[in-house]
Order: C-alpha cells, then sequence, then structure tokens
C-alpha cells in the first residue's frame, strides 16, 4: 500500500486523519439533494468490494464519505448517501418507451482518461460526454430478483470508470 501511494500519489486523498488509496472507481448521478444530504445512484458492481470505503468527489480537492441506503446486485443498482449537501441539481427520471435508433449519451469519468492523463477528473465539469443509439431494447427477469427489467444495447463509447452514470436521450 505504501508502495501504491508513492507510485501513483494522484490515486491518493486525505480524508480526515485517514490515507486512502483509490482502488476503483466509477460515475453516479444525484437522485435527490435536499435536508442536508445527497442521494447518488450508481451500479452495484462500482462499489460492492467495499460497502465501508466509499467516497465521493464535491470538488476537485474535497472527498466526502458515502454509505449504502441499498443495493440490488441482481440489477446491477446502489444508492448511497453523501450527509452533506452537494450543490448539483437531481438528474430527473422518468419512465419512457426508449426504441431503437434513439439517440442517447452516455456521462462518466472513464477510468483510461484519468490513467492518460496528468491529473483525475474528479468534478462535473470533468466529465465525458458520449454519444449514440439505442441499437436494441431487449426484456430481462432476474432470478430471485423481483420482475422483468428493459435492457438498452448502446453504442455510445463507455469504458472503465464510466459505470454508474447516466445515459440520457434528448428529453
Amino acid at each position: 500500500r505504501e508502495q501504491l501511494k508513492e507510485l501513483y500519489s494522484d490515486y491518493v486523498f486525505r480524508s480526515g486523519s485517514s490515507d486512502y488509496v483509490i482502488e476503483s472507481f466509477g460515475s453516479g448521478f444525484v437522485i435527490k439533494a435536499e435536508d442536508g444530504e445527497t442521494l447518488i445512484a450508481t451500479n452495484n458492481h462500482v462499489i460492492e468490494n467495499d460497502h465501508k470505503g466509499i467516497f465521493v468527489w464535491v470538488t476537485d480537492q474535497k472527498a466526502v464519505h458515502a454509505e449504502v441506503v441499498f443495493s440490488v446486485p441482481e440489477k446491477d443498482l446502489s444508492v448511497i448517501r453523501v450527509k452533506d449537501s452537494i450543490n448539483k441539481e437531481p438528474v430527473r427520471l422518468a419512465e419512457v418507451d426508449a426504441s431503437r435508433g434513439e439517440a442517447v449519451y452516455a456521462v462518466g469519468f472513464p477510468g483510461a482518461g484519468n490513467i492518460l492523463s496528468d491529473s483525475l477528473a474528479r468534478t462535473s465539469d470533468e466529465a465525458t460526454i458520449t454519444d449514440g443509439i439505442i441499437s436494441a431494447v431487449r426484456s430481462f427477469s432476474a432470478v430471485d430478483g423481483g420482475g422483468s427489467a428493459k435492457i438498452f444495447q448502446i453504442n455510445a463509447a463507455v469504458n472503465s470508470g464510466n459505470s454508474g452514470g447516466p445515459l440520457f436521450n434528448t428529453e
């Protein structure tokens, strides 16, 4: 761990009196921000390996601890809570009948960009946006996971680190 801190100092940050090494990273988006707390949606696989060591960058210099509110591994969904107000508008979620050929936009923080860059992308204005279309719409029933869900196959570039970020349509 000490060697990691020396070799990859950009991947180490301090919170309180402890140093943390970033071992994995992903994206997420605010779904609720009120009463001094913020709820963020992400993919379960982004946070599943360490439910206690989750941090969210709120500025390019400050990361705050987050806790898991709930996870549904079968649907690869998690919601985390930051007991701090993050000055971001919640994403407006809607149920829509998406269709094949519809334009979509993937937003996130791909890991390759961080590895190749001189600095880590940490704030929303440093996120990447890639465009594409919905190539296919399929149904999916999770075993022991309840009802069915739709799966969208897209051709927008999504890389490691984008996981958990939103996929927007033109609305």
